[in-house]
């Protein structure tokens, strides 16, 4: 489940500018643990034993300390990208003849939610938002 270079609209414009800056793989391991959380300091010098550099790998975390070194920065949620891949991997599952019931166990929905993600493309309309 991968997002691609054509599905960077999705992201937030501060997570655009950080693909610009250390890749699309680095960016998508950063929402994955660091996401919505606290600003995540960036270290001033590239340490062999830092968190980040065993997350990102070498060359996306020198980047990173070369261009936001010593700073705080906030790791947006994503979640229109998140849920755009989650989306586009239900249909996936679907196509390869994997039961409603199943996938909506495995994704946390309901059987209903995934014959609506199925019929619309993903679109899923939240009408009940309005209500709270």
């Amino acid at each position: 489940m991968n997002l691609t270079e054509a599905d960077l609209h999705l992201l937030p414009p501060s997570m655009q500018w950080l693909v610009k800056t250390v890749g699309l793989p680095a960016v998508l391991m950063l929402v994955k643990k660091h996401g919505g959380g606290a600003p995540l300091y960036v270290p001033v010098k590239v340490a062999p034993d830092h968190p980040l550099l065993h997350l990102l790998g070498g060359p996306a975390f020198t980047t990173l300390v070369a261009e936001y070194g010593g700073s705080h920065i906030e790791i947006a949620r994503c979640e229109k990208a998140v849920r755009t891949l989650i989306y586009r991997q239900i249909r996936t599952d679907r196509a390869a003849g994997v039961t409603q019931d199943t996938v909506a166990r495995r994704y946390g929905y309901t059987v209903r939610t995934v014959r609506i993600i199925e019929s619309t493309g993903g679109v899923v309309q939240e009408k009940n938002l309005t209500l709270f």
